[in-house]
């Protein structure tokens, strides 16, 4: 009988916890971090509470400093970080092309995008910020990440909704199971809000 892959390591950034120890204590104590929004302005609209992760830096996550990630993307190094650092890999001693990276989203660099066009929009054409166009793709997030670490296996990113995470956790499972990888990190950001 053929073995399954292992889950080795979870990495969590969330209102309740930016560990997985953390995150896991805070869901069986039944805790909840739901209150008034605090990130963004939110009088006009409907809904004005929500769960946010403020506690959260990516200082605390990676040893070089980046001039610019979407929120989205920042959320992923953090959750990615984490995860690598739980499972206790060492990403320079391995084969990186043997290193498999899925991961999943429902909006992307939505709050990138916003901030793009909104100058389009008010300025006109020529005074779309350069630097923000190419962090606002669905797949700029799994694209840095392999950049950042090196990652030169397979990798996939799924932009479909809901299940985005769920897709990209099945499709690295497969991909251990079928040989075509030996690790995969897999998992999934999304952060919403006005930028």
């Amino acid at each position: 009988m053929k073995n399954g892959p292992i889950i080795s390591g979870a990495g969590v950034v969330s209102p309740i916890g930016n560990t997985f120890p953390d995150y896991s204590d805070a869901i069986f104590a039944g805790d909840s971090a739901i209150m008034e929004i605090s990130s963004f302005d939110h009088s006009g609209y409907d809904a004005h509470l929500a769960a946010e992760a403020l506690d959260f830096d990516l200082k605390d996550f990676l040893k070089t400093p980046k001039n610019y990630l979407d929120r989205n993307t920042a959320l992923a190094f953090g959750a990615m970080c984490s995860a690598i650092q739980h499972s206790g890999l060492d990403l320079e001693a391995l084969d990186k092309s043997r290193v498999a990276l899925a991961w999943g989203t429902d909006l992307g660099s939505a709050n990138t995008m916003n901030l793009f066009y909104a100058d389009i929009q008010t300025k006109g054409p020529r005074f779309g910020k350069p630097i923000l166009f190419p962090h606002a793709y669905s797949n700029t997030t799994i694209s840095l990440l392999s950049i950042e670490f090196k990652i030169s296996g397979p990798h996939i990113n799924f932009a479909s909704g809901a299940c985005a995470s769920s897709q990209a956790i099945a499709f690295a499972a497969e991909l251990v199971e079928n040989g075509e990888a030996d690790i995969a990190i897999a998992g999934g950001s999304e952060a919403f809000g006005e930028t």
